[in-house]
């Protein structure tokens, strides 16, 4: 029968090679996901991914001021054409 101590060993290198299998797992994802911020987006990394966002975001609020302008625009006009009438 184990000791003590050779149990708590036993299940130290277990709890190791559970967390250097969950290291692999997560560094192949890591990895996977690299490769496709590249191959959709031309993306080199997480940083660069980050910079793209946000310039996203921008142009996005941009076209929704433009469009919400435009609308209004569109609004006035029909009060308009509805009041000549």
């Amino acid at each position: 029968m184990m000791t003590d101590i050779a149990k708590k060993l036993k299940n130290a290198r277990d709890k190791i090679d559970s967390l250097k299998s969950k290291r692999a797992e997560l560094v192949g994802q890591r990895k996977q996901l690299l490769a496709r911020l590249q191959a959709e987006f031309g993306l080199d990394d997480a940083k660069a991914a980050e910079a793209q966002l946000e310039e996203w975001e921008s142009e996005q609020k941009d076209k929704e001021s433009k469009l919400n302008d435009l609308v209004e625009e569109l609004d006035e006009l029909m009060e308009k054409l509805i009041d000549g009438v």
